[in-house]
């Protein structure tokens, strides 16, 4: 079983169009190996996010590498999914405050 610590982050105020990296660590809770077959955001055109590597022992933490460039002003909600073996997931969510520089 993968877990996260939080499954919200919020990154508070981020400015428009520029990169904005961290990273959210995950847990293999579980009693056996996990192989972890993709991981999917839900802005393609926004976020990027990847784990290193695809295989998780029992009690392993991994870290979700994750790049956010604000593409609009305001709030914004984000999602990534991480799939592991055949069926499960872990859905992440995040969210921040976009600003223009003046």
């Amino acid at each position: 079983m993968l877990i996260a610590e939080t499954n919200n982050i919020d990154l508070g105020r981020i400015q428009f169009g520029k990169p904005h990296t961290f990273q959210i660590p995950v847990t293999n809770k579980g009693g056996k190996t996990i192989s972890i077959t993709k991981v999917a955001v839900g802005c393609t055109s926004c976020t990027k996010a990847h784990i290193a590597g695809n295989r998780m022992d029992p009690g392993q933490t991994k870290n979700v590498n994750v790049t956010f460039t604000p593409g609009t002003l305001g709030p914004q909600k984000k999602s990534i999914i991480v799939y592991w073996d055949t069926t499960s997931i872990l859905k992440l969510e995040f969210t921040a405050q976009s600003y223009e520089q003046s």
